[in-house]
């Protein structure tokens, strides 16, 4: 029977696309800075991959995709020559994945499945981020696993520790963040 649920956030239950778009239009708009947006997005979004496989593979001191993001976000800004920003304005952008939306269905059914299971994001963010993101969001956590609590590990590792082995599922709608399947013991 499963008794807990980890979920891939960013894509699954928030719209991280759309939420940082948003906030990057505006900041345009504010500062009357002509930049494309869209290609900006994707530049700063195509660091998580390369980053987090340089951590997974040890080249890279461990670290969270915070941390990955903050650093390629001070990059673009210089390559895209954005340097109207006060440093408080860089933080404040540079935490717009604490403030993604929902998708419209995502609070009300993780309400739903909160009435049988226990729910907790399972992230490479980190854990102030998740938590901030789950204030911001209204996202209904009964706990909040991150990297920071729980580096290197899958939903099912997580499971055994907390002594639910067999009992939790990991809910993605992107392919790429599925777990393997592991065996027993690993």
């Amino acid at each position: 029977m499963i008794r807990a649920l980890t979920f891939d956030t960013y894509g699954t239950v928030v719209d991280w696309r759309t939420s940082v778009l948003r906030e990057l239009e505006a900041l345009g708009g504010r500062k009357a800075l002509a930049v494309d947006w869209v290609r900006f997005l994707d530049d700063w979004k195509a660091a998580y991959r390369p980053g987090m496989d340089k951590v997974n593979r040890g080249e890279s001191p461990w670290t969270t995709v915070d941390a990955i993001y903050r650093m390629r976000l001070g990059e673009l800004l210089v390559a895209y020559g954005i340097s109207l920003l006060a440093t408080e304005e860089v933080e404040a952008l540079a935490r717009v994945w604490w403030r993604l939306h929902p998708w419209p269905d995502a609070v009300p059914g993780l309400r739903r499945l909160k009435r049988k299971c226990i729910i907790s994001p399972l992230s490479n963010a980190s854990f102030i981020g998740m938590v901030e993101l789950g204030r911001s969001a209204g996202l209904p956590w009964d706990c909040v696993i991150t990297a920071e609590n729980a580096p290197r590990s899958s939903g099912r590792r997580c499971c055994v520790r907390a002594r639910l082995p067999g009992q939790i599922g990991m809910v993605t709608a992107v392919y790429a963040t599925a777990p393997a399947p592991e065996r027993p013991g690993k």
